[in-house]
């Protein structure tokens, strides 16, 4: 698994320039700055891996939390984009794929932590496989409502996207959480 995979699909996910609702300029800035975020992000982890070949222990220990923090940022970006495209939804299979984008992204990010973990690149194993478990059970719960988005059809789409959004805010707790 690779960084450029996992930025394909969190582009993917996090372009909400598409969205209706606000001006249309504001939503291209809001697209961009995300990108590039994102895109810091990206080049943070990269270097983060060098820090993990450091010999100090509180370089590493610096490597492990910074790579722990860029995991949430990132799995919080997915989240806050698939909200927004759950919340201006105009149909259920709008929905489904807002959230089957979400899983993608964090699944993919979860393969990458699991690679990295394996290679012992995370110095902090404990730290990052506790990140790995919150993501994997996270996308477990996305998935699954996911699935069942099509399924529910006496469900009004009004009372779909207020549920969806309630289980994506519980969802979204465990990032913040796990800073405490």
């Amino acid at each position: 698994m690779t960084d450029k995979k996992f930025e394909a699909e969190q582009s993917k996910l996090t372009k909400v320039d598409d969205v209706e609702g606000v001006d249309p300029k504001l939503r291209t800035q809001v697209s961009n700055s995300t990108a590039d975020v994102e895109s810091a992000s990206s080049a943070l982890r990269r270097v983060i891996g060098d820090l993990h070949e450091t010999q100090g222990a509180a370089w590493k220990r610096y490597a492990a939390d910074l790579e722990q923090a860029t995991n949430r940022l990132d799995a919080q970006l997915a989240m806050a984009s698939a909200r927004l495209r759950a919340e201006q939804a105009k149909s259920k299979p709008e929905i489904k794929d807002a959230l089957t984008q979400l899983a993608d992204v964090w699944r993919t990010r979860a393969d990458e932590i699991r690679v990295h973990a394996h290679l012992g690149e995370m110095d902090a194993r404990d730290v990052g496989m506790r990140g790995l478990e919150e993501l994997d059970n996270a996308t477990h719960r996305v998935t699954e409502l996911a699935t069942g988005v099509l399924d529910d059809l006496g469900e009004s789409l009004t009372s779909l996207r207020d549920r969806v959004t309630g289980i994506l805010d519980d969802i979204g707790q465990w990032g913040r959480a796990s800073s405490d």
